[in-house]
Parts: structure tokens; C-alpha cells; sequence
């Protein structure tokens, strides 16, 4: 029993030098492969904020675009409703210009035909 305790045996407080450097080189060993997933977990997540702001550049100058055609959009909607009314006031004016021609017109017609042959 003395001697498994001594020599480091089953876990025992009392390891060899040999046994400690073994555990050191494995623990090492460990830290070294710890350190290498970090740095590669640190390169990764450097990789996907550069992506996300990338992206979040991208949807910047999209809604930049978007605004613009909104303008733009507005601007011929109300030349639309501008045409429409002109349009509008113009039918008016026409209807009003064949009623007035309708009404003067058997008016006029007497005197054109005043010089004209009769059938």
C-alpha cells in the first residue's frame, strides 16, 4: 500500500516527478489544443461580424434605394392626380363648348343656309 501511494499510484498526492511531468505535458498538451479552439473560435466570430456588417451595409444602401423609389413614386402619383384633374377640367370645358354648340348651332344654320340652295 505504502509503495502504490508513494510512486503516485492511483491518484495519490505522493506521484513521482515522472508521473508530474507526464500530467504536465498532457496538461500542456490540453491548453495548447484550448488555445488553438479559441484563436479559431475568435477567427470565426470575426468572420461572421465582418458578414453581418456587410449585411447590414447592404440593407442600409437597399432601404437608401427604396426611399428614393418611394419618392419617386410619390412625385408620379401626384402628377397623376394633377393630369387627372386637368384631364378633368378640360372634358368639362369641351362638354361644355359641344353643348354651347349644339344650342348655337340651329342658330347659325338659317343664316349659312340663308344664301344656299334649298332641296
Amino acid at each position: 500500500v505504502w509503495r502504490a501511494v508513494s510512486s503516485g499510484e492511483g491518484g495519490g498526492p505522493g506521484g513521482s516527478a515522472r508521473d508530474l511531468g507526464v500530467q504536465a505535458s498532457k496538461q500542456a498538451s490540453e491548453a495548447g489544443a484550448l488555445r488553438e479552439r479559441a484563436e479559431k473560435a475568435e477567427k470565426e466570430l470575426e468572420e461572421r461580424e465582418e458578414g453581418y456588417r456587410w449585411q447590414r451595409s447592404q440593407a442600409e444602401k437597399l432601404r437608401g434605394q427604396l426611399r428614393a423609389e418611394l419618392k419617386v413614386r410619390e412625385q408620379l402619383e401626384l402628377s397623376l392626380q394633377q393630369t387627372e384633374e386637368s384631364f378633368s377640367s378640360l372634358l368639362a370645358a369641351t362638354q361644355a363648348c359641344a353643348t354651347c354648340s349644339r344650342v348655337s348651332a340651329p342658330l347659325a344654320r338659317p343664316s349659312s343656309a340663308a344664301g344656299g340652295r334649298r332641296a
